[in-house]
Protein backbone atom coordinates (compact mmCIF):
# COMPACT_ATOMS: atom_id res chain seq x y z
CA UNK A 1 0.00 0.00 0.00
CA UNK A 2 1.42 3.23 -1.33
CA UNK A 3 0.89 6.18 1.74
CA UNK A 4 2.04 9.36 2.84
CA UNK A 5 1.01 12.28 4.52
CA UNK A 6 2.27 15.75 5.48
CA UNK A 7 3.70 15.11 8.67
CA UNK A 8 5.48 12.17 7.44
CA UNK A 9 7.21 14.13 4.78
CA UNK A 10 7.89 17.39 6.94
CA UNK A 11 9.72 15.02 9.11
CA UNK A 12 11.88 13.82 6.05
CA UNK A 13 11.97 17.14 4.57
CA UNK A 14 15.91 17.32 4.26
CA UNK A 15 17.04 14.27 3.50
CA UNK A 16 14.37 14.39 0.50
CA UNK A 17 15.58 17.90 -0.24
CA UNK A 18 18.72 16.68 -0.77
CA UNK A 19 18.45 13.37 -2.61
CA UNK A 20 16.22 15.57 -4.96
CA UNK A 21 19.14 18.47 -5.19
CA UNK A 22 21.32 15.69 -6.26
CA UNK A 23 19.26 14.39 -9.03
CA UNK A 24 19.19 18.26 -10.53
CA UNK A 25 16.09 19.40 -9.60
CA UNK A 26 15.95 22.95 -10.18
CA UNK A 27 14.95 25.14 -7.26
CA UNK A 28 11.32 26.46 -7.20
CA UNK A 29 10.61 23.58 -8.98
CA UNK A 30 8.07 21.16 -7.21
CA UNK A 31 5.39 18.64 -7.72
CA UNK A 32 2.73 16.90 -5.03
CA UNK A 33 2.10 12.97 -4.75
CA UNK A 34 -0.63 10.49 -3.20
CA UNK A 35 -0.74 7.18 -2.97
CA UNK A 36 -3.50 4.47 -3.50
CA UNK A 37 -3.57 0.97 -1.87
CA UNK A 38 -5.93 -1.64 -3.55
CA UNK A 39 -3.72 -4.77 -3.51
CA UNK A 40 -5.36 -7.74 -2.37
CA UNK A 41 -4.53 -9.68 0.80
CA UNK A 42 -2.55 -7.06 2.08
CA UNK A 43 -4.88 -6.09 5.23
CA UNK A 44 -1.74 -3.26 5.98
CA UNK A 45 1.18 -2.58 3.95
CA UNK A 46 4.27 -0.30 4.82
CA UNK A 47 4.94 1.92 2.45
CA UNK A 48 8.87 3.31 2.22
CA UNK A 49 10.32 6.35 0.69
CA UNK A 50 13.68 6.33 -0.48
CA UNK A 51 14.60 3.41 1.87
CA UNK A 52 13.97 5.17 4.66
CA UNK A 53 13.94 2.59 7.77
CA UNK A 54 10.89 3.93 9.70
CA UNK A 55 7.92 3.19 7.02
CA UNK A 56 4.12 4.66 7.38
CA UNK A 57 1.29 2.15 7.84
CA UNK A 58 -1.98 2.18 6.08
CA UNK A 59 -4.92 -0.36 5.51
CA UNK A 60 -6.23 -1.87 2.58
CA UNK A 61 -8.65 -0.04 0.54
CA UNK A 62 -7.43 3.62 2.05
CA UNK A 63 -5.18 6.59 -0.12
CA UNK A 64 -2.79 8.55 1.58
CA UNK A 65 -2.83 12.22 2.31
CA UNK A 66 -1.42 14.49 -0.59
CA UNK A 67 2.12 15.46 -0.23
CA UNK A 68 2.74 18.77 -1.70
CA UNK A 69 5.60 20.65 -3.42
CA UNK A 70 8.16 18.36 -2.78
CA UNK A 71 11.40 19.18 -4.91
CA UNK A 72 11.48 17.90 -8.48
CA UNK A 73 13.68 14.92 -8.84
CA UNK A 74 13.54 10.99 -8.12
CA UNK A 75 11.19 9.75 -5.38
CA UNK A 76 11.74 5.86 -4.77
CA UNK A 77 8.83 4.07 -3.28
CA UNK A 78 8.35 0.65 -1.73
CA UNK A 79 5.46 -1.23 -0.65
CA UNK A 80 5.71 -4.24 1.33
CA UNK A 81 3.30 -5.95 4.09
CA UNK A 82 3.26 -5.21 7.11
CA UNK A 83 6.35 -6.17 9.10
CA UNK A 84 8.37 -7.35 6.48
CA UNK A 85 10.82 -4.97 6.36
CA UNK A 86 12.56 -3.67 3.17
CA UNK A 87 13.74 -6.74 2.24
CA UNK A 88 10.10 -8.08 1.45
CA UNK A 89 8.87 -5.45 -0.80
CA UNK A 90 6.53 -6.46 -3.43
CA UNK A 91 6.49 -3.14 -5.15
CA UNK A 92 9.85 -1.27 -5.61
CA UNK A 93 8.95 2.18 -7.96
CA UNK A 94 10.90 4.89 -8.70
CA UNK A 95 8.72 7.91 -9.61
CA UNK A 96 10.03 10.96 -11.32
CA UNK A 97 8.45 13.94 -10.34
CA UNK A 98 8.49 17.07 -12.81
CA UNK A 99 7.52 20.34 -11.59
CA UNK A 100 3.61 21.50 -11.37
CA UNK A 101 2.39 17.99 -11.42
CA UNK A 102 0.05 15.50 -9.03
CA UNK A 103 1.52 12.40 -9.45
CA UNK A 104 -1.12 9.36 -8.07
CA UNK A 105 0.36 6.51 -7.64
CA UNK A 106 -1.91 3.29 -7.56
CA UNK A 107 -1.05 0.21 -5.81
CA UNK A 108 -3.11 -2.67 -7.40
CA UNK A 109 -3.59 -6.41 -7.81
CA UNK A 110 -2.42 -9.43 -5.14
CA UNK A 111 0.61 -9.91 -2.77
CA UNK A 112 1.75 -12.42 -5.93
CA UNK A 113 1.30 -10.75 -8.76
CA UNK A 114 1.31 -6.27 -7.46
CA UNK A 115 0.67 -4.03 -9.84
CA UNK A 116 1.24 -0.10 -9.98
CA UNK A 117 0.36 2.47 -11.81
CA UNK A 118 0.99 6.16 -11.75
CA UNK A 119 -1.71 9.09 -12.81
CA UNK A 120 -0.61 11.94 -13.33
CA UNK A 121 -2.53 15.55 -13.48
CA UNK A 122 -1.22 19.21 -13.96
CA UNK A 123 -2.18 21.12 -10.50
CA UNK A 124 -3.68 24.11 -12.59
CA UNK A 125 -6.10 21.88 -14.30
CA UNK A 126 -9.94 22.62 -12.92
CA UNK A 127 -13.77 22.16 -13.80
CA UNK A 128 -15.67 24.76 -15.14
CA UNK A 129 -17.95 26.15 -13.07
CA UNK A 130 -20.98 24.00 -12.73
CA UNK A 131 -19.03 20.88 -13.84
CA UNK A 132 -16.63 18.11 -12.87
CA UNK A 133 -13.53 16.38 -14.06
CA UNK A 134 -13.90 12.70 -14.64
CA UNK A 135 -11.33 9.94 -15.20
CA UNK A 136 -11.23 6.64 -14.88
CA UNK A 137 -8.63 3.81 -14.52
CA UNK A 138 -9.20 0.13 -15.15
CA UNK A 139 -7.53 -2.11 -12.47
CA UNK A 140 -9.62 -5.21 -12.82
CA UNK A 141 -7.74 -8.59 -14.51
CA UNK A 142 -10.96 -9.27 -16.73
CA UNK A 143 -9.25 -9.83 -19.97
CA UNK A 144 -11.69 -7.33 -21.99
CA UNK A 145 -11.75 -4.06 -22.70
CA UNK A 146 -14.38 -1.61 -21.48
CA UNK A 147 -16.74 0.98 -22.68
CA UNK A 148 -17.38 3.96 -20.77
CA UNK A 149 -20.76 5.88 -20.86
CA UNK A 150 -21.82 8.95 -18.68
CA UNK A 151 -26.10 9.12 -18.42
CA UNK A 152 -26.68 6.14 -20.20
CA UNK A 153 -25.34 4.16 -23.10
CA UNK A 154 -27.47 6.05 -25.51
CA UNK A 155 -25.27 9.31 -24.79
CA UNK A 156 -22.11 9.74 -26.51
CA UNK A 157 -19.30 7.09 -25.29
CA UNK A 158 -17.20 8.48 -22.40
CA UNK A 159 -14.42 6.35 -23.13
CA UNK A 160 -13.52 3.28 -25.84
CA UNK A 161 -11.68 0.32 -25.36
CA UNK A 162 -10.34 0.50 -22.16
CA UNK A 163 -8.43 -1.78 -21.77
CA UNK A 164 -7.02 -3.39 -18.10
CA UNK A 165 -4.12 -1.02 -16.33
CA UNK A 166 -5.53 1.75 -18.38
CA UNK A 167 -6.65 5.14 -17.81
CA UNK A 168 -9.01 7.97 -19.42
CA UNK A 169 -7.80 11.36 -19.65
CA UNK A 170 -10.07 13.59 -17.86
CA UNK A 171 -12.87 15.21 -19.60
CA UNK A 172 -16.09 17.26 -17.99
CA UNK A 173 -19.34 15.97 -16.66
CA UNK A 174 -22.23 18.11 -15.32
CA UNK A 175 -22.49 18.53 -11.42
CA UNK A 176 -24.71 16.22 -10.69
CA UNK A 177 -25.30 12.53 -9.35
CA UNK A 178 -25.32 10.35 -12.95
CA UNK A 179 -24.83 6.94 -13.71
CA UNK A 180 -21.65 5.11 -14.90
CA UNK A 181 -22.12 2.33 -16.96
CA UNK A 182 -19.54 -0.10 -18.30
CA UNK A 183 -20.16 -2.00 -21.49
CA UNK A 184 -17.65 -4.53 -23.09
CA UNK A 185 -16.13 -2.97 -26.20
CA UNK A 186 -18.46 -2.73 -28.72
CA UNK A 187 -21.40 -3.68 -26.51
CA UNK A 188 -24.59 -2.04 -24.93
CA UNK A 189 -25.16 -4.90 -22.08
CA UNK A 190 -23.90 -3.37 -18.72
CA UNK A 191 -21.06 -4.62 -17.28
CA UNK A 192 -21.31 -2.61 -14.18
CA UNK A 193 -23.31 0.58 -13.24
CA UNK A 194 -22.75 2.95 -10.44
CA UNK A 195 -24.15 6.01 -9.82
CA UNK A 196 -21.47 8.75 -9.53
CA UNK A 197 -21.77 11.86 -6.67
CA UNK A 198 -20.39 14.79 -9.09
CA UNK A 199 -19.96 17.62 -7.84
CA UNK A 200 -19.60 21.57 -8.82
CA UNK A 201 -15.69 21.71 -9.53
CA UNK A 202 -15.04 18.07 -8.44
CA UNK A 203 -11.84 16.44 -9.80
CA UNK A 204 -12.89 12.76 -9.51
CA UNK A 205 -10.73 9.45 -10.24
CA UNK A 206 -13.09 6.21 -10.28
CA UNK A 207 -10.66 3.00 -9.90
CA UNK A 208 -12.61 -0.43 -11.24
CA UNK A 209 -11.53 -3.40 -9.67
CA UNK A 210 -12.41 -6.96 -9.92
CA UNK A 211 -12.12 -10.67 -11.41
CA UNK A 212 -15.18 -10.89 -12.99
CA UNK A 213 -18.25 -9.60 -14.37
CA UNK A 214 -19.73 -10.52 -10.80
CA UNK A 215 -17.72 -9.54 -8.27
CA UNK A 216 -16.31 -5.79 -10.25
CA UNK A 217 -16.01 -2.84 -7.58
CA UNK A 218 -15.70 0.51 -8.20
CA UNK A 219 -14.13 2.96 -5.76
CA UNK A 220 -13.73 7.36 -5.93
CA UNK A 221 -10.71 9.13 -5.23
CA UNK A 222 -11.55 12.87 -4.79
CA UNK A 223 -9.04 14.99 -5.81
CA UNK A 224 -11.05 17.47 -3.64
CA UNK A 225 -10.29 15.58 -0.10
CA UNK A 226 -6.79 15.72 -0.06
CA UNK A 227 -6.31 13.78 3.54
CA UNK A 228 -5.91 10.50 4.14
CA UNK A 229 -8.73 8.16 4.52
CA UNK A 230 -10.65 4.88 3.14
CA UNK A 231 -11.98 4.82 -0.80
CA UNK A 232 -15.25 5.14 -1.30
CA UNK A 233 -17.32 2.17 -2.82
CA UNK A 234 -19.62 3.33 -5.40
CA UNK A 235 -23.04 1.70 -5.04
CA UNK A 236 -24.22 -0.64 -8.00
CA UNK A 237 -24.55 -4.00 -9.33
CA UNK A 238 -22.96 -5.97 -12.11
CA UNK A 239 -25.08 -7.13 -14.98
CA UNK A 240 -28.88 -6.72 -14.39
CA UNK A 241 -29.20 -3.54 -13.32
CA UNK A 242 -28.71 -1.11 -9.95
CA UNK A 243 -29.08 -2.73 -6.70
CA UNK A 244 -31.77 -0.77 -5.17
CA UNK A 245 -31.64 1.48 -1.82
CA UNK A 246 -34.28 2.48 0.78
CA UNK A 247 -35.19 5.17 3.59
CA UNK A 248 -37.63 6.20 5.34
CA UNK A 249 -39.61 9.77 6.65
CA UNK A 250 -41.02 10.48 9.83
CA UNK A 251 -44.37 12.29 9.07
CA UNK A 252 -46.23 10.49 12.21
CA UNK A 253 -47.54 13.55 14.00
CA UNK A 254 -47.88 11.84 17.27
CA UNK A 255 -47.64 14.42 20.59
CA UNK A 256 -46.34 13.12 24.12
CA UNK A 257 -48.92 13.26 27.07
CA UNK A 258 -47.96 16.82 27.31
CA UNK A 259 -49.42 17.86 23.49
CA UNK A 260 -45.91 19.86 23.11
CA UNK A 261 -43.34 17.81 22.21
CA UNK A 262 -43.54 15.40 18.92
CA UNK A 263 -41.94 12.13 19.42
CA UNK A 264 -38.75 10.34 17.78
CA UNK A 265 -38.39 6.97 16.17
CA UNK A 266 -35.77 4.42 16.02
CA UNK A 267 -35.27 2.50 12.93
CA UNK A 268 -34.45 -0.85 12.43
CA UNK A 269 -34.03 -2.98 8.80
CA UNK A 270 -34.36 -6.63 8.53
CA UNK A 271 -33.55 -6.44 12.35
CA UNK A 272 -30.47 -4.40 12.47
CA UNK A 273 -30.89 -1.01 13.98
CA UNK A 274 -30.50 2.12 10.75
CA UNK A 275 -31.47 5.29 12.56
CA UNK A 276 -31.75 6.14 16.15
CA UNK A 277 -33.91 9.11 17.42
CA UNK A 278 -35.35 10.03 13.64
CA UNK A 279 -37.44 13.57 14.19
CA UNK A 280 -40.80 14.26 13.34
CA UNK A 281 -40.56 15.89 9.53
CA UNK A 282 -37.01 14.56 8.68
CA UNK A 283 -36.07 11.97 6.63
CA UNK A 284 -32.88 9.28 6.86
CA UNK A 285 -30.17 8.47 4.51
CA UNK A 286 -30.64 6.22 2.36
CA UNK A 287 -29.70 2.48 3.21
CA UNK A 288 -28.06 -0.37 0.63
CA UNK A 289 -27.54 -1.33 -1.77
CA UNK A 290 -30.01 -4.62 -1.04
CA UNK A 291 -29.40 -8.11 -2.97
CA UNK A 292 -32.32 -9.06 -1.40
CA UNK A 293 -36.05 -9.47 -2.60
CA UNK A 294 -37.58 -7.80 0.37
CA UNK A 295 -36.81 -5.72 3.58
CA UNK A 296 -38.55 -5.39 6.59
CA UNK A 297 -38.52 -1.92 8.01
CA UNK A 298 -39.78 -1.71 11.86
CA UNK A 299 -40.35 1.71 13.98
CA UNK A 300 -40.21 1.94 17.66
CA UNK A 301 -40.34 4.77 19.65
CA UNK A 302 -37.06 6.39 20.92
CA UNK A 303 -35.17 3.95 22.98
CA UNK A 304 -38.29 1.98 24.29
CA UNK A 305 -37.55 -0.95 21.65
CA UNK A 306 -41.64 -1.23 21.51
CA UNK A 307 -42.86 -1.88 18.16
CA UNK A 308 -46.02 0.56 16.81
CA UNK A 309 -45.60 -0.47 13.00
CA UNK A 310 -43.64 -2.19 10.77
CA UNK A 311 -43.72 -2.76 6.71
CA UNK A 312 -42.56 -5.67 3.83
CA UNK A 313 -40.96 -3.57 1.00
CA UNK A 314 -40.98 -5.94 -2.21
CA UNK A 315 -37.40 -4.35 -3.22
CA UNK A 316 -36.75 -4.13 -7.22
CA UNK A 317 -33.38 -2.99 -8.99
CA UNK A 318 -32.81 0.12 -10.35
CA UNK A 319 -35.33 1.64 -8.10
CA UNK A 320 -34.94 3.79 -4.76
CA UNK A 321 -37.72 3.10 -2.07
CA UNK A 322 -39.04 5.48 0.41
CA UNK A 323 -41.31 4.43 3.28
CA UNK A 324 -43.29 7.71 4.64
CA UNK A 325 -44.04 6.48 8.48
CA UNK A 326 -47.53 8.80 8.75
CA UNK A 327 -51.18 8.35 10.42
CA UNK A 328 -55.04 7.17 9.74
CA UNK A 329 -57.87 9.41 11.26
CA UNK A 330 -58.20 7.56 14.18
CA UNK A 331 -54.28 8.51 15.19
CA UNK A 332 -52.85 4.91 14.16
CA UNK A 333 -49.84 4.68 12.11
CA UNK A 334 -49.53 3.48 8.87
CA UNK A 335 -47.09 3.83 6.14
CA UNK A 336 -46.57 5.05 1.83
CA UNK A 337 -44.52 3.65 -0.14
CA UNK A 338 -42.56 5.75 -2.68
CA UNK A 339 -40.70 4.32 -5.40
CA UNK A 340 -38.11 6.76 -8.11
CA UNK A 341 -36.03 5.58 -10.67
CA UNK A 342 -31.95 5.00 -9.29
CA UNK A 343 -30.85 6.15 -13.03
CA UNK A 344 -31.34 10.17 -14.25
CA UNK A 345 -32.49 10.63 -17.64
CA UNK A 346 -30.76 12.10 -20.32
CA UNK A 347 -32.74 15.35 -20.25
CA UNK A 348 -32.12 15.88 -16.44
CA UNK A 349 -29.40 18.76 -17.47
CA UNK A 350 -32.26 21.01 -18.42
CA UNK A 351 -35.51 19.41 -16.06
CA UNK A 352 -36.59 18.36 -12.56
CA UNK A 353 -38.62 15.56 -12.07
CA UNK A 354 -41.28 16.69 -9.68
CA UNK A 355 -44.23 14.87 -7.95
CA UNK A 356 -46.98 14.85 -5.34
CA UNK A 357 -47.89 12.33 -2.18
CA UNK A 358 -50.27 12.49 0.10
CA UNK A 359 -49.75 11.27 3.45
CA UNK A 360 -51.89 13.79 5.65
CA UNK A 361 -55.01 11.61 5.86
CA UNK A 362 -57.50 14.75 7.18
CA UNK A 363 -57.21 15.63 3.70
CA UNK A 364 -57.93 12.51 1.45
CA UNK A 365 -58.81 14.18 -1.58
CA UNK A 366 -55.74 17.02 -1.73
CA UNK A 367 -55.95 19.70 -4.81
CA UNK A 368 -52.70 20.50 -5.58
CA UNK A 369 -51.67 22.94 -8.31
CA UNK A 370 -47.79 23.31 -9.62
CA UNK A 371 -46.26 26.17 -11.06
CA UNK A 372 -42.88 26.30 -12.81
CA UNK A 373 -41.57 28.49 -12.93
CA UNK A 374 -42.76 29.97 -9.44
CA UNK A 375 -44.31 33.25 -10.91
CA UNK A 376 -45.92 31.70 -13.89
CA UNK A 377 -49.78 32.46 -14.31
CA UNK A 378 -50.88 28.36 -15.71
CA UNK A 379 -50.10 25.62 -13.32
CA UNK A 380 -47.71 22.44 -14.71
CA UNK A 381 -49.85 20.53 -12.60
CA UNK A 382 -53.58 20.49 -11.67
CA UNK A 383 -54.45 17.61 -10.09
CA UNK A 384 -55.72 15.62 -6.96
CA UNK A 385 -53.89 13.55 -4.63
CA UNK A 386 -56.02 10.66 -2.77
CA UNK A 387 -54.31 9.71 0.91
CA UNK A 388 -51.92 7.20 0.45
CA UNK A 389 -51.28 8.11 -3.25
CA UNK A 390 -48.65 9.87 -5.67
CA UNK A 391 -49.14 11.26 -9.03
CA UNK A 392 -47.12 10.43 -11.45
CA UNK A 393 -43.54 12.47 -12.15
CA UNK A 394 -43.68 15.43 -14.69
CA UNK A 395 -40.30 16.93 -15.74
CA UNK A 396 -40.39 21.01 -15.35
CA UNK A 397 -37.87 23.12 -16.52
CA UNK A 398 -35.30 23.49 -13.53
CA UNK A 399 -35.55 26.82 -11.69
CA UNK A 400 -37.96 28.22 -8.87
CA UNK A 401 -40.92 26.45 -8.15
CA UNK A 402 -44.44 26.85 -6.77
CA UNK A 403 -47.27 23.85 -5.28
CA UNK A 404 -50.61 25.42 -3.65
CA UNK A 405 -52.57 23.36 -2.16
CA UNK A 406 -56.34 23.14 -1.57
CA UNK A 407 -59.00 21.35 0.77
CA UNK A 408 -60.86 18.38 -0.67
CA UNK A 409 -63.04 20.10 -3.30
CA UNK A 410 -62.18 23.45 -3.20
CA UNK A 411 -61.32 25.32 -6.59
CA UNK A 412 -61.07 29.12 -4.35
CA UNK A 413 -57.93 30.38 -5.74
CA UNK A 414 -57.31 31.25 -1.99
CA UNK A 415 -54.65 28.10 -1.05
CA UNK A 416 -54.90 26.25 2.10
CA UNK A 417 -50.84 27.04 1.95
CA UNK A 418 -48.43 27.19 -0.41
CA UNK A 419 -44.93 25.33 -0.70
CA UNK A 420 -41.62 26.32 -2.96
CA UNK A 421 -38.35 25.45 -4.17
CA UNK A 422 -35.50 27.89 -5.60
CA UNK A 423 -35.29 25.03 -7.71
CA UNK A 424 -31.16 24.96 -7.25
CA UNK A 425 -31.07 20.69 -7.20
CA UNK A 426 -28.22 18.99 -8.93
CA UNK A 427 -29.86 16.03 -8.33
CA UNK A 428 -33.48 15.22 -10.07
CA UNK A 429 -36.31 13.79 -8.64
CA UNK A 430 -38.25 15.70 -6.22
CA UNK A 431 -41.28 14.63 -4.36
CA UNK A 432 -43.71 17.05 -2.41
CA UNK A 433 -44.92 15.62 0.68
CA UNK A 434 -48.01 16.62 2.34
CA UNK A 435 -48.47 15.84 5.58
CA UNK A 436 -49.65 16.64 9.62
CA UNK A 437 -52.86 16.33 11.22
CA UNK A 438 -55.99 18.15 11.42
CA UNK A 439 -54.56 20.85 13.36
CA UNK A 440 -51.53 21.79 11.45
CA UNK A 441 -50.62 21.28 7.65
CA UNK A 442 -46.85 20.56 6.18
CA UNK A 443 -45.64 20.68 2.37
CA UNK A 444 -41.87 18.98 2.65
CA UNK A 445 -39.83 18.33 -0.49
CA UNK A 446 -38.53 15.45 -0.51
CA UNK A 447 -34.76 15.20 -2.70
CA UNK A 448 -35.43 11.64 -3.82
CA UNK A 449 -31.64 11.59 -5.40
CA UNK A 450 -30.01 13.31 -2.12
CA UNK A 451 -28.17 9.89 -0.10
CA UNK A 452 -28.04 11.73 2.90
CA UNK A 453 -30.41 12.92 5.87
CA UNK A 454 -32.51 15.74 5.40
CA UNK A 455 -34.59 17.59 7.98
CA UNK A 456 -37.12 19.98 6.63
CA UNK A 457 -38.14 23.23 7.78
CA UNK A 458 -40.13 23.43 10.59
CA UNK A 459 -41.69 26.84 10.19
CA UNK A 460 -43.05 25.35 6.89
CA UNK A 461 -47.18 24.78 7.89
CA UNK A 462 -50.34 26.14 8.67
CA UNK A 463 -53.10 25.60 10.46
CA UNK A 464 -56.13 23.77 9.16
CA UNK A 465 -59.55 24.49 9.13
CA UNK A 466 -61.51 20.80 9.14
CA UNK A 467 -65.06 23.33 8.59
CA UNK A 468 -64.13 23.91 4.83
CA UNK A 469 -63.08 19.79 4.38
CA UNK A 470 -65.73 17.39 2.74
CA UNK A 471 -68.60 16.87 4.47
CA UNK A 472 -68.85 13.26 4.21
CA UNK A 473 -68.57 10.99 7.16
CA UNK A 474 -67.66 7.18 7.06
CA UNK A 475 -67.75 4.83 9.77
CA UNK A 476 -68.36 0.96 10.07
CA UNK A 477 -70.14 -1.33 12.90
CA UNK A 478 -68.85 -3.25 14.58
CA UNK A 479 -65.11 -2.34 14.69
CA UNK A 480 -63.17 -4.84 15.20
CA UNK A 481 -65.39 -7.13 13.78
CA UNK A 482 -64.98 -10.82 13.16
CA UNK A 483 -66.49 -11.26 9.39
CA UNK A 484 -69.41 -9.44 8.94
CA UNK A 485 -69.74 -5.13 9.66
CA UNK A 486 -71.82 -2.20 8.42
CA UNK A 487 -70.44 0.69 6.62
CA UNK A 488 -72.04 3.95 6.89
CA UNK A 489 -71.67 6.90 5.39
CA UNK A 490 -73.70 10.32 4.26
CA UNK A 491 -73.68 11.77 0.51
CA UNK A 492 -74.38 15.61 0.23
CA UNK A 493 -75.82 14.88 -2.85
CA UNK A 494 -76.51 11.87 -5.04
CA UNK A 495 -73.43 10.21 -7.44
CA UNK A 496 -71.72 7.22 -8.29
CA UNK A 497 -70.32 5.91 -5.11
CA UNK A 498 -67.05 3.71 -5.14
CA UNK A 499 -65.66 2.07 -1.95
CA UNK A 500 -61.90 0.22 -1.90
CA UNK A 501 -60.59 -1.38 0.60
CA UNK A 502 -56.74 -1.28 0.78
CA UNK A 503 -53.98 -3.73 3.17
CA UNK A 504 -51.74 -1.92 5.73
CA UNK A 505 -49.44 -1.75 2.43
CA UNK A 506 -51.93 0.24 0.75
CA UNK A 507 -52.53 -2.54 -2.25
CA UNK A 508 -55.91 -2.77 -2.75
CA UNK A 509 -57.70 -5.97 -1.99
CA UNK A 510 -61.16 -5.43 -2.57
CA UNK A 511 -63.92 -3.21 -4.56
CA UNK A 512 -66.70 -2.87 -1.09
CA UNK A 513 -69.03 -0.71 -3.47
CA UNK A 514 -69.36 0.50 -7.36
CA UNK A 515 -72.56 2.04 -7.94
CA UNK A 516 -74.76 4.91 -7.90
CA UNK A 517 -76.64 6.06 -4.38
CA UNK A 518 -78.83 8.92 -3.38
CA UNK A 519 -78.18 11.52 -1.34
CA UNK A 520 -78.32 11.35 2.45
CA UNK A 521 -77.36 8.43 4.66
CA UNK A 522 -76.27 5.20 3.26
CA UNK A 523 -75.29 1.44 4.33
CA UNK A 524 -72.99 -1.05 2.63
CA UNK A 525 -72.90 -5.02 4.17
CA UNK A 526 -69.20 -5.65 4.08
CA UNK A 527 -67.77 -9.81 4.34
CA UNK A 528 -64.80 -10.10 5.06
CA UNK A 529 -64.57 -14.07 6.14
CA UNK A 530 -62.45 -14.64 3.08
CA UNK A 531 -59.78 -12.22 4.04
CA UNK A 532 -56.98 -12.63 6.66
CA UNK A 533 -56.75 -10.78 9.91
CA UNK A 534 -55.22 -7.36 10.09
CA UNK A 535 -55.83 -3.68 9.81
CA UNK A 536 -57.21 -2.53 6.53
CA UNK A 537 -58.23 0.70 5.40
CA UNK A 538 -61.26 1.79 3.28
CA UNK A 539 -61.79 5.18 1.21
CA UNK A 540 -65.11 6.49 -0.40
CA UNK A 541 -65.07 8.21 -3.34
CA UNK A 542 -68.10 10.00 -5.10
CA UNK A 543 -67.38 10.86 -9.18
CA UNK A 544 -64.60 10.10 -8.94
CA UNK A 545 -63.36 12.07 -6.67
CA UNK A 546 -61.87 10.76 -3.50
CA UNK A 547 -63.61 11.68 -0.29
CA UNK A 548 -63.43 10.08 3.70
CA UNK A 549 -61.19 7.14 4.53
CA UNK A 550 -61.73 5.04 7.72
CA UNK A 551 -60.00 2.33 9.58
CA UNK A 552 -61.20 -0.87 10.37
CA UNK A 553 -60.18 -4.24 11.98
CA UNK A 554 -60.73 -7.40 11.12
CA UNK A 555 -60.13 -10.12 14.01
CA UNK A 556 -60.22 -13.74 13.85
Amino acid sequence: MIVSDVTFFCRRAALLLVLLLVAGAAYGQTFDFRGVHLIGGVPKADIFFNNDPSPSTVPFESASAIAKKLPEGTLNVKVSPTGAGLGGAILNRDIAGASNIEYTAIAYGTAVQPRMAVLERMRTQRAPDGMSLLRIFNASTIQTSFDVYVGSTDSAVFTAGLTPDGFSPFITVRAAALPVIFTEAGKKTPVAKVIAPFVNGGIMTLIVTGTNAADLKVYVLSGEQPDAGPLVPLKGVTGGGLLPSLRVMHAWRQTTANGKKLQSLDLYIDGQPKTHDLHYRSASEKFGPFGADTALVKFTPFNEGLEIYHQVVRLRNDSDFTVILTKLQDGAPTGMLLTAPATVPGNAAESLFVRVANAASFLPNARVRLYAPADATTPVMDTTVEFLAHNNFISVPRGTMKLDVYHPGQTSPSPLLTGGSSGNFATSYLTFVLAGDDSMLTVDLLNESLPSQQVFDPANGVAYDPATASAMRLANAPNPFSSHTTIGFRMERAGHVTIGLFDRLGRRVRTVLDEHRDAGEQQVEFDGSDLPAGAYLYRLGVDGNAGATGRMMLVK
